[in-house]
């Protein structure tokens, strides 16, 4: 039974840990970066999620240089933000802002 108990606690856990949006009290420091519907661009080849991960489902992945539109964000998971971009060409879906550039 404890075992049971465990694997619960685990999964309550690991829930509490996913993405979660950016109140605006933390985002304020964040949104000189980038904005909704702003046009950005992948830098490096980039992995693509269906959601952020830890939860998530990989996408795919883009080619470095990719040009794309920003739907939604941020999001923070896995220590980093994380934006929900409409690319031009390929998958589309949530980048790591460390991959993106203006």
């Amino acid at each position: 039974m404890k075992h049971k108990n465990l694997g619960i606690v685990i999964l309550f856990a690991s829930a509490l840990v996913q993405a979660a949006p950016i109140n605006s009290s933390t985002s304020v420091a964040f949104s000189k970066v980038f904005a909704i519907g702003e046009k950005v661009q992948t830098g490096p080849s980039t992995p693509v999620w269906v959601t952020p991960p830890m939860g998530g489902s990989y996408a795919g992945k883009q080619q470095a240089k990719v040009p794309g539109k920003i739907l939604e964000g941020p999001m923070r998971s896995v220590g980093d933000l994380w934006w929900k971009i409409d690319f031009d060409a390929g998958v589309d879906g949530w980048v790591a802002q460390r991959d993106l550039r203006k």
